[in-house]
């Protein structure tokens, strides 16, 4: 332990009260010529105004605790690293390739193609230019002897003439001969004419594809533009001068071995479509799904799942771990480049290695049911999950902690218990009950943000309990979490069935929300958006943070079984309380479940804080 202390403390300068974090280059980057034109991403280890490379990069722990320092600081030195590593892979192979050379082939060759059969179309079609009324009348009625016919017969071809006119001939020959002077300049200075530019463009949007225009790939794919649309421009002139030249066939794209794109591919995941008897995802998933995948494309584009390369995936997962969370929304809504460009990043919250994993472990799944989908693995690419192996480690003692009695203390003596304060952000008396729900009932809280009128119960015996289930649209995350939750007596002191006499007061319909601020919004889970204020709420206005702890309202749920086990409850029985799947064969014998009686017994022998058992709520409040 004291060598890793030691480790860290060479990362760490103390300038005044606060510390610092310093990582020092390595002499192969240290202070030498950068490129004029580099990565943004990499533009932390550049000097912009001296063109070179940094001695060091340093930044504001924003603290003076020194464990708090050292726990801040491991993330930077794992970012650190890859910035380095990055920066030299850019130096010894370039900018990485997005295209193979075999679609560089293709897409050249499918120019040719597509040129010479547009060509092919209107030489029997014709435009159908005639000019020649506008030439008598320039000649004063006067003919011009020898002339060619007026239209060019077609076999096979009714009465009715078709095909190139003499105008339609000429104005192709002046136009052919026009391009192709265009396009010997542009080989001469080696840059493509604009209207060639713009193709390429177009067939790199058609694939749905980013390429920095300034970037070497780029050049490459611009002359194999170029030289395709001459090759197609000089047949062009052999046939305008009569002699034959053959439209080659059109090639085989290989995108078609590829699969579908990834944008394609989360479609189809989101509607379980991808492959027969998947489940349609919860909403929750799809959501964080459908963010991975955005930030996915705005680093390389909608490509097909085949051609994600094993840099694209360390690629899109180093940039996703250097993302904060929390950002405003004027910089979520940026596309990723632009925000991981940004040098105010330090002072937003960093990402938890957990969601991280979660995002590469959806991405990874979705293209690995898109390509068992479309057989990739049997299409002789080669193909393996490149998202393989890349989830990060994740700590042990980073799991979720229970909440401490001073820390219930600040929760439950907030001013929205106090002085019936609801902010703003808190969904109105969501923000006073779904606190005491979780922490005396263990439930999670996409279980109680789902809770409908009609899913608060009222059993003969065993009084007030809550049903837990998938009817009406909600989702769980297990099968053992469809379950009954007696209702502890102190929510009954407190004034829960008061709550839901107001709110059924408010509605008539049994399906509406126990709590009505938690719309739904985006295609969300209700409660998305509570989940964030609250963590705002705890760690911001009651200062209730620590780095070197993980704690959220799924703490709340670790809490309840610390009270469950303080009161001597059956670990059978707690277990059937918060949802978990019990260990042991004997459970799986008799009738299934916990009966609701026992159940409440065991509830009403839990033992609830002091803050708590104090509170009541108040029929009517005052917001501020």
């Amino acid at each position: 332990m004291g060598r890793i202390v030691m480790a860290f403390m060479t990362y760490l300068i103390r300038r005044g009260a606060t510390w610092h974090f310093r990582f020092r280059l390595p002499d192969d980057l240290r202070g030498k010529v950068a490129p004029n034109r580099i990565p943004d991403h990499l533009g932390k280890l550049v000097n912009r105004k001296a063109g070179s490379f940094k001695h060091e990069i340093t930044e504001s722990l924003r603290t003076s605790d020194n464990s708090i320092a050292r726990a801040r600081v491991g993330v930077l030195i794992s970012d650190s690293e890859f910035l380095v590593r990055d920066a030299r892979r850019f130096l010894t192979e370039g900018a990485p390739r997005t295209l193979s050379p075999e679609v560089v082939e293709y897409l050249a060759t499918r120019r040719v193609h597509e040129l010479l059969a547009h060509d092919d179309a209107l030489r029997v079609k014709g435009l159908g230019l005639d000019l020649r009324p506008m030439r008598h009348a320039a000649l004063a009625g006067l003919t011009i002897g020898g002339s060619p016919p007026e239209t060019i017969p077609v076999t096979g071809v009714a009465a009715k003439p078709q095909g190139m006119t003499v105008d339609d001939w000429e104005l192709l020959s002046f136009a052919t001969d026009r391009g192709n002077d265009q396009l010997k300049v542009g080989v001469a200075f080696g840059r493509a004419p604009d209207w060639v530019q713009q193709a390429l463009a177009e067939a790199l949007a058609d694939r749905r594809v980013l390429i920095d225009p300034d970037s070497a790939e780029w050049r490459e794919l611009e002359r194999a533009f170029l030289g395709a649309t001459q090759q197609a421009f000089q047949a062009m002139q052999s046939r305008n001068s009569g002699i034959f030249a053959p439209t080659p066939s059109k090639p085989l794209d290989p995108a078609e071995k590829l699969g579908p794109h990834l944008s394609e591919a989360f479609a189809a995941w989101k509607t379980g479509a991808l492959v027969p008897g998947a489940k349609v995802p919860a909403a929750n998933s799809a959501a964080e799904a459908e963010y991975a995948v955005r930030r996915f494309r705005e680093l390389y584009g909608d490509v097909r799942i085949g051609a994600i390369t094993r840099e694209q995936a360390r690629g899109f997962r180093d940039s996703l771990w250097r993302l904060p969370t929390r950002l405003p929304e004027t910089i979520e809504r940026l596309r990723l480049p632009d925000i991981l460009a940004r040098s105010d990043l330090g002072r937003f919250p960093r990402r938890a290695p957990g969601t991280l994993g979660k995002h590469i472990t959806l991405i990874s799944s979705i293209v690995e049911k898109a390509a068992r989908a479309h057989d990739l693995a049997f299409k002789g690419t080669g193909w393996a999950n490149p998202f393989n192996g890349l989830r990060p480690e994740v700590q042990s003692e980073r799991e979720r902690q229970s909440f401490q009695p001073d820390e219930l203390e600040a929760l439950f003596g907030s001013p929205i218990y106090a002085t019936g304060a609801r902010p703003r952000g808190g969904a109105g008396e969501a923000s006073f009950w779904l606190p005491l729900l979780g922490l005396l009932t263990g439930a999670r809280l996409g279980e109680l943000c789902q809770l409908r009128l009609c899913d608060v119960k009222l059993n003969g015996q065993a009084g007030l309990y809550l049903d837990i289930g998938t009817s009406g649209g909600r989702t769980v995350k297990t099968a053992t979490s469809r379950r009954r939750i007696p209702l502890h007596p102190a929510l009954m002191e407190i004034g829960f069935p008061a709550y839901l006499a107001v709110r059924r007061s408010e509605t008539r319909i049994e399906d509406d929300l126990l709590f009505s601020g938690l719309a739904v919004r985006g295609g969300r889970a209700p409660g998305a958006q509570w989940s964030k204020w609250f963590s705002r709420w705890r760690t911001e206005h009651l200062k209730l943070a620590s780095e070197e702890e993980r704690k959220d309202f799924h703490s709340f749920r670790h809490t309840f079984k610390d009270m469950c086990r303080e009161a001597a409850i059956e670990e059978e029985v707690h277990d059937a309380l918060t949802g978990h799947a019990g260990g042991g064969v004997g459970r799986r014998y008799g009738n299934a479940g916990v009966p609701l009686a026992v159940l409440t017994e065991a509830v009403a022998r839990i033992k609830v804080p002091d803050v708590v058992a104090r509170l009541r709520w108040m029929t009517v409040i005052d917001k501020p």
